[in-house]
């Protein structure tokens, strides 16, 4: 009903209007509310996915819990939730009902996460970086920077006490920057910059003691505790990570990250710390001996590393970066990747994960907190894009190797065995302009616009080396290889049809089509050809030895730019209204599919079409009834696409290849 595009600052909005006209219950949850506007995009058609995306929303997001998070955008932003000072750090209710903002210099402000509001807010004495809460969460504890450790009482609003965490002689930042509340409830322990970490006796919640003092070498910024409480994990800037004994208050190890490290985090099984290192980006140690820590893995991450977290299978860390935002890395790759950057409207100094990891909390300064979507349309299916140096125009899949026209910027290479971190391997630099290509073992044959076919040998993906070429006197847009052959066919544009042998590239034969040769493809058994015309619709070829023969031609009110051969028919695309379907043994027309947008190339699944499309990008066909069953956007016009495993690689003219995982629609 809401077919206008729709403007960041609108979403919202939209999302209100939408609730009130869409009554169903999309992620099959037994509930109509806000959690169903999340996936109603209706700035497009996703109404048509959604249809099908609900009935397997759980295993949806069950894949995204495990591993698979889709690329996020700026419109996966739910609510932005403005708070009265500078959010700093964010730390939820037991129960989960609320979150404490540590909000600068406003104190303590509290959210209600149903509403999305701000209910209370309570001022400290300087700036509150950091916030945990009691066992029966009557107390707040404050990191208070100088201040020091605040104490308040959370129904009273009142600050019953500020410990200082430095005597009035101290030179230099002593601030408190970060609290760890034992989980028995009975210590806890303030990082304090200069002044190390001190432990507080906190039995009695309301009068926490001071009873430890541990002195560093640098600056004391975040802090974390074994389970057994038995040893003290320590993010001390410049000196790394720096392991601590609790009960003998003696140093057992130190890493150092070569960074600054500001935050550390630690695996469920203690493990592995993954800590935050400044302009360094993330470390990950090995801590499984805390007396002799060794490095493991690192990724640079753009700006200033200052928080990590985990997702609850330890595959991913969102990582506070500070001006570029969150940064969501790939635990599981080798070496680590950055898989997707999220933006804030500021900077990013802490990040949650809600309990369902269905969205993200994120401090962000002056501009509050950030409430981010981790599984909202558009694009639930994208699972990456591999960007272009001008448009992908084909795409051709060898093993765990993409093949990429891409115009006037050559042939693009790309190792996709790992399709959450795909590698380009070359931009291959051509002289002419990358349209098609076609491959045969270690030998590659590339339709490259006025200069005619190259002939590449790669043998070595990652370095095609030229060992031929031929002029083919027109603009060669599509080749194509002739089975049980050692031939291969050209459509040249305005000067026509063209066979060559594929060894020698000697023309062969010439035909001269009654409109110009926009696209040719090859039966299985190479004893015909199918050539796209344009508006003087298809012709059909007969191939001999050496020789083209005009077998007969299929004419049609419809713009013919592409032709596929899938099973028995032959699909014409082109139209801006429908795709025309052939049957190959009467070679006649025989049914038009509506298509809605400009319409290229087409792939097969066991049920639906797969079309590339101008605007709409992959659309989904039922194969048996002809009904759009819905699409996926990808940028830009879709030109082409490969499916194989339930992945569809699309040559996107704006993205370069979208990779799409349709399993999780079950189709």
């Amino acid at each position: 009903k809401l077919k206008h595009n729709f403007t960041k600052s609108a979403y919202l909005s939209a999302q209100e209007s939408v609730s009130k006209e869409l009554i169903k219950d999309i992620n099959g949850d037994g509930v109509v509310d806000y959690k169903d506007t999340l996936l109603f995009n209706p700035a497009s058609k996703q109404e048509k996915l959604l249809g099908i995306l609900h009935n397997n929303y759980n295993k949806y997001a069950n894949i995204i819990r495990n591993g698979k998070l889709p690329l996020l955008n700026s419109e996966q932003k739910i609510a932005n939730i403005s708070t009265y000072d500078f959010a700093r750090d964010i730390t939820p209710s037991l129960d989960g009902s609320k979150l404490y903002i540590a909000d600068g210099n406003s104190g303590i402000t509290i959210i209600d996460k149903a509403s999305n509001k701000v209910v209370s807010n309570i001022k400290t004495k300087d700036f509150a970086r950091h916030i945990v809460l009691s066992v029966d969460e009557s107390i707040a504890y404050v990191a208070d920077s100088k201040a020091g450790l605040s104490v308040v009482d959370i129904a009273n609003k009142k600050i019953l006490k500020s410990i200082p965490t430095y005597d009035a002689n101290a030179t230099g930042d002593h601030d408190a920057r970060y609290i760890l509340l034992a989980e028995s409830g009975k210590k806890l322990y303030l990082a304090a910059s200069k002044s190390g970490v001190l432990e507080f006796d906190t039995s009695t919640p309301e009068e926490p003691k001071l009873i430890g003092q541990y002195d560093f070498p640098d600056i004391a910024y975040n802090i974390k505790l074994s389970k057994d409480e038995k040893t003290l994990f320590l993010a001390d800037g410049k000196t790394g990570l720096i392991a601590i004994d609790v009960e003998s208050n003696t140093t057992l190890g130190t890493f150092n990250t070569y960074g600054s490290a500001n935050g550390v985090t630690l695996s469920e099984d203690e493990s592995k710390a993954y800590i935050a290192d400044g302009y360094k980006g993330m470390v990950v140690a090995d801590i499984s001996d805390p007396a002799n820590m060794s490095y493991l893995s690192h990724i640079d991450t753009p700006d200033f590393a200052t928080e990590i977290t985990l997702n609850s299978s330890e595959t991913k860390a969102y990582i506070a970066d500070r001006k570029s935002n969150i940064q969501v890395v790939d635990l599981k790759s080798d070496p680590l990747t950055i898989i997707n950057s999220i933006p804030t409207p500021y900077r990013t100094y802490a990040v949650m994960l809600s309990k369902e990891e269905d969205f993200i909390y994120a401090a962000t300064g002056t501009n509050g907190v950030e409430l981010l979507s981790t599984s909202t349309l558009p694009n639930p299916l994208v699972l990456n894009h591999i960007a272009s140096d001008y448009k992908a125009y084909r795409v051709k899949k060898i093993g765990n190797i993409l093949f990429v026209p891409q115009g006037k910027a050559g042939l693009q290479v790309v190792d996709v065995k790992d399709i959450y971190a795909p590698r380009i391997l070359t931009s291959y630099d051509t002289d002419g302009f990358s349209m098609d290509i076609a491959i045969d073992g270690q030998t590659a044959y590339l339709a490259d616009g006025y200069k005619g076919v190259k002939k590449l040998d790669i043998t070595d993906p990652s370095s095609p080396q030229e060992l031929d070429s031929v002029d083919t006197d027109g603009f060669t847009s599509s080749i194509a290889l002739i089975p049980n052959s050692t031939m291969f066919i050209v459509s040249d544009g305005d000067k026509g049809i063209k066979l060559f042998d594929k060894n020698s590239l000697t023309l062969l034969d010439t035909l001269t089509p009654p409109g110009k040769a926009l696209d040719i493809t090859v039966s299985a058994d190479g004893k015909s050809a199918y050539v796209a015309l344009g508006t003087s619709g298809v012709m059909i070829l007969t191939i001999e030895t050496n020789t083209l023969q005009e077998r007969k031609v299929v004419t049609s009110s419809s713009y013919i730019k592409h032709i596929t051969l899938l099973e028995d028919k032959a699909y014409l695309s082109g139209d801006n209204s429908q795709i025309l379907v052939m049957d190959v043994k009467s070679e006649t027309i025989i049914v038009s599919i509506p298509s809605g947008e400009f319409s290229y190339n087409i792939a097969m699944g066991s049920k639906n079409i797969f079309v590339a499309n101008a605007k709409d990008g992959v659309v989904f066909i039922d194969k048996e009834s002809s009904k759009e069953l819905g699409e996926v956007l990808c940028g830009g016009d879709v030109r082409d696409l490969v499916l194989e495993n339930g992945i569809i690689y699309a040559a996107s003219s704006e993205k370069g290849v979208c990779i799409i995982d349709i399993a999780l629609l079950g189709l």
